[in-house]
């Protein structure tokens, strides 16, 4: 008869790259659910390791040397081949009261020009989870994916959504999907796919699901993000005949627009109309600000913005119009 399971004391996770450039990890913790972002203690930081929101903290790789072991022409292993690599290890604490069931993490290179996600899970965060989840498990892959998606603490924009989309799409209802072989079998579970995927986005259309959260969202990125959903679906359509009345209602979800470059177009038309009316681009300027914020974060809180402002405008400047649109 075999002795009691012996307890995890510790999950260790191991970073390690060859990559030239200086990297830096952007990471939290998560405790009771894998898409939690949780500010790690202390005691589990690196060294270097830095505080960057009330979620997470930065630590920067360590520049190192891998090296193995290389054969000579006679059979004998000559000196072994070394080269540089960036490392870093943190131990998570396994099973008892302090347990810590995984992370999340992204990289980004030292100066934060380019940051590195997960392109296999609509461009999100990376996770690295060991123990399950405290409540049951769902047993539908795709449906856990989407509902760890929605409901983690990190942060999800629609533009995620429509990334995440896309790739789940591909996954599960286009030729190349992970799906049965079986011809009757491959096409029941496209359709139970195809129909998930509606319901999730047909949510989301109507507003019933977060479109931002703690993230900053370019409008040329998400124009991007909604011309690759359309694409895809219109795609499925071509060549699946069995979905095409699913991917109707699948596009009536998305929304018009998201052709070219549309969405960068929008802030570049509003920066046009500050030069032909000699609006100065500086700090205290109402459209200067709300051009910079089109820049940076587009929402669809701007939509009641510029309806507010027209109102203003068709008031002959009564800026008490532009509080009337905004408050109702």
């Amino acid at each position: 008869m075999s002795g009691a399971r012996s307890k995890v004391a510790r999950r260790r996770v191991v970073f390690t790259t060859d990559a030239t450039e200086d990297l830096v990890l952007h990471w939290g913790v998560a405790r009771d659910e894998p898409g939690q972002w949780l500010l790690p203690p202390k005691a589990l930081w690196p060294e270097g390791t830095e505080i960057v929101s009330e979620i997470s903290v930065e630590t920067p790789l360590l520049q190192t040397e891998g090296c193995l072991p290389v054969q000579g022409v006679d059979g004998n292993e000559d000196d072994d081949a070394c080269y540089p690599i960036q490392t870093m290890t943190i131990d998570l604490p396994g099973e008892g009261p302090l347990e810590l069931m995984g992370m999340q993490f992204v990289i980004r290179n030292a100066d934060g020009t380019s940051w590195y996600k997960d392109e296999f899970n609509g461009n999100s965060n990376f996770r690295a989870n060991y123990a399950q989840a405290r409540e049951q498990a769902v047993t539908d892959e795709m449906l856990d994916t989407i509902i760890r998606a929605e409901a983690g603490n990190g942060w999800w924009t629609l533009m995620h959504r429509f990334n995440l989309a896309s790739s789940l799409i591909e996954q599960k209802c286009g030729a190349h999907g992970s799906l049965e072989t079986d011809g009757k079998k491959t096409r029941r579970a496209e359709i139970a796919a195809a129909a998930k995927i509606y319901v999730w986005l047909r949510y989301s259309s109507q507003r019933k699901l977060t479109w931002q959260r703690n993230y900053n969202v370019k409008p040329r990125e998400l124009s991007a993000a909604q011309s690759k959903l359309t694409r895809t679906i219109t795609d499925v359509y071509r060549s699946s005949p069995h979905l095409r009345d699913i991917a109707r209602l699948m596009l009536g979800t998305v929304g018009r627009g998201g052709e070219g470059g549309q969405g960068q177009q929008i802030r570049d038309e509003i920066l046009n109309i500050m030069h032909r009316n000699n609006i100065g681009e500086r700090k205290g300027v109402w459209m200067e600000e709300w051009h910079q914020k089109l820049h940076n974060n587009t929402t669809p809180d701007d939509i009641v913005i510029c309806e507010a402002y027209l109102a203003f405008l068709k008031s002959d400047m009564d800026v008490s119009e532009y509080w009337r649109v905004l408050s109702e």
